[in-house]
């Protein structure tokens, strides 16, 4: 069976994402990222295939953090929830996700989370905080990845900042990140 994992444990995951994440910035150039790289992860829509009898036609989201099954997780343990455009396009990404991996956060959202267990354990208050504030520190690198990977850029190059999986990538993020904030206090 899975271990069980401690609120430090919990928070050093998600710093330790976080240093993932910033490592990217020192490792790879921005101009590079968006001109070379992130067309192979753009979405495909309308899509038709030749050859075919009945000629489907199909769109494909591009490569989005939002189809991380982890990151969603991490919102759904912690009871963050994204009432406004950013909850609808995270849950559709969830069809993008192993079918396996969506069931799994539809079954933790049948489950108490954590800002449940608080009201009863109030003890556990501050460390949850700790938690909290370790998801907003991962959900601001992210914010500020994508302004210098994608935004800047696409401002340099007069290009689309549209995100890869087919929104507006700093919008979004704004967003979520307004939305942990909220949840936060």
């Amino acid at each position: 069976p899975p271990k069980a994992v401690s609120y430090q444990e919990g928070s050093g995951i998600l710093l330790n994402m976080n240093a993932s994440l910033n490592r990217m910035v020192k490792a790879l150039d921005p101009e590079f990222f968006y001109h070379k790289i992130r067309p192979f992860l753009s979405s495909f829509v309308d899509i038709e295939f030749q050859g075919v009898e009945d000629k489907p036609v199909r769109s494909y989201a591009g490569g989005s953090a939002a189809q991380s099954s982890l990151i969603q997780a991490f919102d759904v343990l912690m009871g963050i929830t994204h009432p406004h455009g950013s909850g609808k396009y995270l849950l559709a990404m969830r069809d993008h996700m192993p079918p396996a991996h969506k069931a799994f956060l539809e079954w933790m959202e049948g489950r108490e989370n954590l800002s449940k267990l608080i009201k009863d354990y109030p003890d556990t208050k501050a460390t949850n905080l700790q938690l909290v504030d370790a998801l907003l520190t991962f959900r601001i690198t992210h914010l500020k990845i994508v302004a210098t990977f994608i935004a800047g850029p696409a401002k340099r190059s007069g290009q689309s900042s549209e995100g890869t999986g087919g929104t507006d990538a700093l919008g979004f993020l704004i967003e979520v990140r307004n939305d942990m904030k909220k949840h936060k206090d």
